[in-house]
């Protein structure tokens, strides 16, 4: 178990929580805070900078403010923090055609009524594309007032920089990478140049997911016995989800973790596709 808040009685229990037994509290000074949240989960890592290694991981059925009441270490000292705020509210504009001023035009056209959102952005600069999003006001502000250095993104960019810079000189092809969280997931078509398709669906049941995959490879003239799918996050081998998608596409992968990176035993048994994108956030301060 990590640092709890020992403050108060403590009532909310982490999914599971994982430190390596070298890491001391005093040097988060030289480590990377990052953290991925939603309306429904709070997960959270630590990476060591000196080191280039991950060194604990946890998460929380809960939203920021009930998981940082629990945290101790988010009141330590870190070099960086970076985290990564879920929702399905976002379009990418091209950076030539964006204008600063319309940011709220382009989330109404494409998701209707945005009252109540902060709207901010997100430049991908190596795609020349901007990615404008909305956060609910309150959710934001407590995340500035939780980490007011901390550097924030949406889901959405985390995804889209972290596999262009990861794939981009390891495939020649057009490829499908799919985001697996709770109830939603996020679909990424890219050829290793450019992005051609992204988007986020929420869905009930592996049936549903496996509808929209097939939709869009469909919409977008994808061959599923040629095009390969990539997979990440909250999905397994043995799941429901990935055998339905086994009937209609053969080349299905799971992503792997960041060579670049190097990580603590505590990460032997987590699969390497799941927390693809939170052990790759810091990539969107480069």
């Amino acid at each position: 178990m990590l640092h709890r808040n020992k403050t108060m009685e403590s009532l909310l229990r982490p999914v599971f929580s994982k430190m390596d037994e070298s890491f001391r509290t005093e040097d988060t000074g030289m480590c990377s805070l990052l953290l991925q949240v939603s309306d429904k989960r709070v997960t959270w890592c630590i990476q060591d900078v000196s080191t280039n290694r991950f060194v604990a991981i946890e998460s929380f059925p809960s939203v920021l403010e009930e998981a940082a009441r629990e945290t101790a270490l988010f009141r330590q000292p870190f070099r960086s923090v970076f985290m990564m705020l879920e929702n399905n509210i976002s379009t990418l504009i091209p950076r030539i055609l964006f204008e600063e001023k319309d940011k709220e035009t382009y989330l109404d056209f494409i998701h209707g009524e945005t009252d109540g959102l902060e709207i901010c952005r997100d430049l991908l600069d190596q795609l020349d594309i901007v990615n404008v999003y909305g956060i609910a006001h309150r959710q934001l502000e407590y995340a500035k007032q939780l980490f007011p250095s901390g550097k924030i993104f949406h889901h959405s960019t985390a995804m889209i920089k972290s596999i262009t810079m990861n794939y981009k000189n390891r495939i020649n092809s057009t490829r499908v990478f799919i985001h697996v969280r709770e109830q939603d997931f996020d679909l990424l078509v890219f050829d290793g140049k450019k992005v051609e398709y992204f988007n986020s669906f929420h869905f009930l049941a592996p049936s549903d997911l496996a509808y929209y995959v097939i939709f869009v490879m469909e919409q977008l003239n994808l061959n599923p016995e040629e095009t390969g799918i990539i997979l990440m996050g909250s999905i397994n081998r043995d799941s429901e989800t990935f055998e339905l998608l086994f009937r209609y596409i053969r080349n299905i992968e799971f992503a792997d973790r960041n060579e670049s990176f190097r990580y603590s035993y505590i990460f032997n048994d987590i699969p390497p596709h799941q927390h693809y994108l939170l052990l790759n956030l810091g990539l969107c301060g480069l």
